[in-house]
């Protein structure tokens, strides 16, 4: 499921969960979103129900999960975008050939100001902006039905240069 928006700053600490960690919270469609998997949290439901899952074992418990969910070739995920608007899913690369890392914009594009926006809303508190990082992360890699490599941009809010 992709959750938002969800003011996680701005959550009372006892909301704050991490990911890889269940919780429990009330949803609804979002009606302007096509994508098969967005929902809209009820902020106010969410109730954390254990710890994060941990990352000892080579994140054993974490790849049991990960491994019972469907996987799928990037032309697969492809297909299912086009034909049932699945924006989610986990490709399994045969080979990762790069990360490349290029400089980009330093602000945010017009449609994610318009969810900064959104979030404003629901919080009347002045809210501290989140800092864009110039630069632009894309994975190549090859996957078992394309001879030419794939490029998938990372789009990951919690990336950050250290």
């Amino acid at each position: 499921m992709r959750l938002y928006p969800i003011d996680y700053r701005y959550r009372p600490r006892h909301q704050q969960f991490r990911k890889h960690q269940w919780i429990e919270v009330g949803l609804s469609a979002k009606r302007s979103d096509v994508r098969q998997e967005s929902r809209f949290p009820a902020l106010d439901s969410i109730r954390i129900l254990v710890r994060p899952l941990s990352t000892g074992e080579a994140w054993r418990a974490r790849r049991e999960i990960i491994d019972l969910m469907p996987h799928h070739t990037f032309k697969e995920l492809e297909n299912l975008n086009e034909t049932g608007k699945v924006s989610l899913g986990i490709v399994r690369p045969t080979r990762v050939l790069d990360l490349e890392v290029k400089p980009d914009k330093a602000e945010w594009k017009p449609q994610w100001q318009y969810l900064f926006e959104e979030l404003r809303l629901f919080n009347p508190k002045p809210m501290k902006p989140l800092r864009k990082l110039p630069y632009k992360f894309t994975y190549v890699f090859e996957c078992e039905d394309s001879d030419e490599p794939h490029r998938a941009t990372i789009k990951d809010w919690e990336l950050r240069v250290l």
